[in-house]
C-alpha cells in the first residue's frame, strides 16, 4: 500500500483509535478503584476479628461504614465535578489521591478494645474509619467521578458514561470472589495490606494518566446527552426521593437475607458472600451497555419470585436447608434487578450523573443504617426481612408500564378500588392462616399436596394482583404476617431478646421435658424442667453436648480428685459445665455476648450457675472476647481450659491459631489440659486443632460421639465431638482409652495464625 494511502487510513481511524484508548483508559481505572475497593472490605474485617468475634452483625456494621464512606466520596465526587473547573478538578483529585499514601499500608491501631457491657457498634464504627477512613473514602470517589471525566471528553462513547458503572461493580464483584479463593489461602494479612498499598499507587498513577487526559482534552463537550436523546432537564424532588428507595430497599433486602440465612437457616462459614455477590451482580448487568437479561422479564417475574419465597417460609417446616438458601437468594437476584433495573432505566443526563450516584449511595446507607442499627432495637427477630420483601413489591414498577397501551377510559371508583385494596390482601392472609393451621402435620408428599392445594386459592388470589403494586405488597404482607403471628413452631418458645451479637431463644422441647437455648437455629444448651411447673431442675446434671457419658464428661473425669481444681471456660451458653462445679472447685466463664450472661444467670430458665454456688463452688463470669479476656488470668490459672465458643455453627477463626493456643498453654498448669469442642455441620477442625496441638509440642486426642445410643438421647445427650491437648500421654489419665484415637497432623492440614488462616481450608465439602 503506498504510503499516502497509510496516512490516510490513519488519519481516518485516529479519532476511533483515541476513543478506544480513552474508554480502555477509564473502564481500567474505574475497575481497578473497585477491585480494591471490595479487597479492603474482608481483609480489614478480617483484621477486626480479635477485637469483636464474628456473627452478622458484626458485617452488617462494616457494610454500613463502607456504604456511609461510600456517600462521602460520592458526595465529593459531586461537589468536586459540579462547581469547579476541569483544571481544577485535575489539581484537587491529584492531592486527594495521594493524602492516603501517608498512611498506608492499612492496620488496626493497637490498644483499642470495646467496652464487654457496652453495644460495639459506636466504637467499631470509629475504628474502621480510622483503620481504613481515608483510603476508602478517597477509592469511593473513582466511579462517579471518572464516569464524569469520561463524559467530558470528546467522542461518541463518552455520550453515555453509565457502562463505567457497569465495569464498577464487576470489579467489586469478582474481588469479592477472589478473597476467599485466590488471597486469603495464599497471602497473610501483612502480605495483603503491602500488596494492596502497590495496588492502591499503580490506581493512583491510572487517575493520573486520567487527569492528564481531561487536562489535555481540546474539547470539552458542554452539553451532554445520553443515548437515548432524553433531555437535560434537572430531576425532580419525587425522582429524586424514587431514586433514594430504588437504592434503599434492596439494599436492606440483602442485608436481610443474609442475617436470615447465615443465624436463622445455615449458619454456613463465607455464606454472607453470596448476597453481597448477587446485589453486586445485579448492578453489573443492568447499567451494562447491553443487559444479558431484560428489566421488563424481570418486572414480569417479580411477583412469582416473591411468592415462591412466600411458599418456603410458609412450608418451611418441610423444606430442606439448601432448597431455602437457593429460594432466597433466587428472589434476592429478581427482587435486586428489578430495583436497580428501574435505577438504570429512569438515569438521568449524564450532566446530573454524580447527582444521581450520590442518591443512590444516600439510599444504600439509609437502607444499611436501617438494617444494622434499628432493626436490633425494634425487633427481637429478623422481621427487617419480611419487610424487604413487602417494600420491593411496593415500589416495583408496575407490569402495565410494559404492556401495550390500551386505548378507551377506564371508569374509576375510588371508594370500591380501596375496599378491595384492603379485601382482597385480607382474603388471601386468612386462606394461609388456615393452610398454615396443617403444616405440623405434614410430613410426606400426600401431606405436602394437600398444603399446596389449600394455599392455592391465596396464591390465585395475589397473581391476580400483580398489575397492582399496593395490593400485591398488601397480599404478600398478610400472608408473610400469618408466618409470624401464627403459633406453629412458635407454640414452645419461651422468650425472643436480640442483640449485637444474634437472636437468642429459650424453647420448650414439645414433650416438656427440657428447656433449650439456641442461638440461631444453633443449641447452645438444655435442662431438664418440670413438666407442671416449666421451671429448670436437676442442675447437677449437664446435657446436650456435656453429658456425663460423653467426650467431656470424661474428660472432667480425668481430672485430680483429690484437690480443688480450677476450670476455665470460653463459652458461656447456659453454663452447662457448671454442673461439674463441686465443693472448692473454681469455674470461670468466658463470654462476649451481655445476653448470653442474662439468660444464663437471670432469665430463670437454666440455674446450673445458681446450683453451682449452691453446691460451694467458686463460679465466675467474665465479658468480652477471650483473646482479650483471658490474657489477665494470671500464668498456670487452670487445670482445664475448655474452647467452646460459637459464632453461628463455627469456632471463630482468631480463637484458633498459633498465638491463640500459645497463650491458651500458658494459662495452663503443668499437668493441664486444652479441651477443644468441635462439634460442627461445615468445618472439619480436627486436622487444624492436630496441627496446633504438634506445633506447639503437645499430644492431641479426638473423640467422636455420633450419639447412636437411643437411650442416652432420650435423656437429653446431643452428639458431639471434642479433641483434647495435653503436654504429656501421661497427663490424659482415664482418657486414654479405646474411645479416644491419637490425632496426628497430616502434610497439608491447615495452621492458622494471627497472619494468615483460610476458613476454605477446613470447609466440609461433603456431608457426614
Amino acid at each position: 500500500m503506498p504510503l499516502p494511502d497509510v496516512v490516510h487510513y490513519a488519519y481516518i481511524l485516529m479519532p476511533t483509535l483515541k476513543s478506544t484508548f480513552n474508554a480502555v483508559l477509564y473502564l481500567t481505572t474505574v475497575f481497578t478503584g473497585a477491585f480494591l475497593l471490595f479487597v479492603i472490605e474482608p481483609m480489614i474485617a478480617k483484621m477486626l476479628l480479635p477485637r469483636v468475634g464474628g456473627s452478622p452483625s458484626v458485617w452488617n456494621t462494616c457494610m454500613v461504614f463502607f456504604q456511609g464512606a461510600l456517600l462521602a466520596g460520592y458526595a465529593y465526587a459531586h461537589w468536586l465535578s459540579g462547581r469547579h473547573s476541569a483544571k481544577t478538578q485535575v489539581i484537587v483529585q491529584l492531592l486527594v489521591v495521594c493524602l492516603p499514601l501517608i498512611v498506608l499500608p492499612i492496620a488496626v491501631p493497637k490498644g483499642w478494645i470495646p467496652s464487654p457491657r457496652a453495644n460495639p457498634v459506636g466504637w467499631l464504627l470509629v475504628l474502621l474509619a480510622i483503620s481504613v477512613g481515608l483510603p476508602f473514602v478517597v477509592l469511593s470517589t473513582c466511579a462517579p467521578l471518572m464516569q464524569k471525566w469520561y463524559a467530558r471528553s470528546s467522542g461518541e462513547a463518552s455520550r453515555d458514561p453509565y457502562f463505567l458503572y457497569s465495569a464498577s461493580n464487576a470489579g467489586s464483584f469478582l474481588a469479592l470472589l477472589a478473597y476467599p479463593a485466590m488471597v486469603e489461602p495464599f497471602l497473610g494479612l501483612h502480605e495483603q495490606a503491602t500488596l494492596w498499598s502497590i495496588g492502591y499507587a499503580a490506581w493512583a498513577v491510572l487517575v493520573g494518566v486520567c487527569a492528564l487526559r481531561l487536562f489535555a482534552t481540546r474539547r470539552v463537550v458542554s452539553s451532554l446527552t445520553i443515548e437515548d436523546g432524553s433531555a437535560g432537564a434537572s430531576p425532580s424532588r419525587v425522582q429524586r426521593l424514587r431514586w433514594i428507595a430504588l437504592a434503599a430497599v434492596p439494599s436492606s433486602y440483602f442485608l436481610g437475607v443474609t442475617t436470615f440465612i447465615t443465624s436463622d437457616i445455615v449458619p454456613v462459614p463465607l455464606l454472607w458472600i453470596a448476597p453481597l455477590a448477587i446485589y453486586l451482580l445485579t448492578f453489573t448487568i443492568v447499567f451494562s451497555r447491553r443487559p444479558i437479561i431484560s428489566h421488563r422479564r424481570m418486572v414480569f417475574a417479580l411477583p412469582w419470585a416473591m411468592l415462591l419465597i412466600v411458599l418456603f417460609v410458609l412450608a418451611r417446616p418441610m423444606t430442606p436447608a439448601p432448597a431455602i438458601v437457593v429460594v432466597h437468594l433466587l428472589g434476592l437476584f429478581v427482587a435486586a434487578m428489578v430495583c436497580h433495573g428501574e435505577l438504570s432505566r429512569t438515569r438521568p443526563n449524564a450532566r446530573h450523573l454524580t447527582q444521581f450516584y450520590l442518591l443512590i449511595s444516600f439510599g444504600g446507607v439509609i437502607g444499611g443504617l436501617f438494617n444494622a442499627l434499628l432493626a436490633p432495637l425494634i425487633f427481637n427477630r429478623a422481621w427487617e426481612y419480611p419487610l424487604a420483601i413487602v417494600l420491593v413489591c411496593l415500589i416495583a414498577p408496575s407490569r402495565r408500564l410494559f404492556r401495550p397501551k390500551r386505548t378507551g377510559s377506564i371508569r374509576k371508583h375510588p371508594v370500591q378500588d380501596m375496599a378491595l385494596t384492603l379485601a382482597l390482601p385480607t382474603v388471601a392472609g386468612i386462606i394461609a392462616w388456615q393452610s398454615l393451621t396443617y403444616a405440623p402435620y405434614l410430613s410426606d408428599l400426600a401431606g405436602a399436596v394437600i398444603f399446596l392445594v389449600f394455599l392455592a386459592p391465596a396464591f390465585l388470589l395475589a397473581m391476580a394482583m400483580a398489575e397492582r403494586p399496593l395490593r400485591f405488597s398488601l397480599a404478600i404482607a398478610a400472608m408473610l404476617l400469618v408466618t409470624i403471628a401464627h403459633p406453629g413452631e412458635q407454640a414452645n418458645t419461651l422468650l425472643v431478646r436480640r442483640s449485637f451479637f444474634g437472636i437468642c431463644q429459650v424453647q420448650s422441647t414439645p414433650s416438656n421435658r427440657f428447656v433449650q437455648f439456641l442461638h440461631g437455629r444453633t443449641l447452645h444448651g438444655s435442662q431438664l424442667e418440670d413438666p407442671t411447673t416449666l421451671r429448670p431442675i436437676a442442675p447437677e446434671i449437664p446435657l446436650a453436648y456435656y453429658t456425663r457419658e460423653g467426650p467431656i464428661g470424661q474428660v472432667m473425669r480425668a481430672l485430680p480428685q483429690d484437690r480443688p481444681l480450677s476450670v476455665g471456660v470460653v463459652g458461656l451458653g447456659v453454663g452447662s459445665m457448671a454442673a461439674y462445679a463441686r465443693r472448692g472447685m473454681s469455674m470461670t466463664f468466658y463470654e462476649i455476648d451481655p445476653l448470653v450472661l442474662d439468660i444464663a444467670e437471670r432469665s430463670g430458665w437454666f440455674t446450673y450457675l445458681a446450683g453451682a454456688r449452691e453446691r460451694g463452688a467458686v463460679v465466675r463470669t467474665v465479658l468480652g472476647d477471650a483473646r482479650q479476656t483471658l490474657v489477665d488470668a494470671p500464668p498456670e490459672s487452670f487445670d482445664l481450659l475448655i474452647l467452646d465458643a460459637f459464632s453461628g455453627d463455627a469456632v471463630p477463626v482468631h480463637l484458633l491459631t498459633r498465638e491463640a493456643v500459645a497463650m491458651y498453654l500458658t494459662k495452663l498448669k503443668p499437668h493441664g489440659l486444652l479441651a477443644v469442642h468441635i462439634s460442627n455441620r461445615f468445618l472439619e477442625l480436627q486436622p487444624l486443632i492436630s496441627s496446633l496441638a504438634a506445633d506447639a509440642g503437645w499430644t492431641c486426642y479426638v473423640r467422636n460421639d455420633p450419639m447412636i445410643d437411643a437411650s442416652l438421647a432420650m435423656q437429653g445427650g446431643v452428639a458431639s465431638k471434642w479433641t483434647v491437648m495435653a503436654k504429656q500421654r501421661e497427663d490424659l489419665g482415664l482418657i486414654d482409652d479405646g474411645r479416644w484415637t491419637e490425632s496426628l497432623p497430616k502434610p497439608g492440614d491447615p495452621l492458622w495464625t494471627d497472619d494468615r488462616s483460610n476458613l476454605l481450608s477446613t470447609v466440609k465439602w461433603r456431608s457426614d
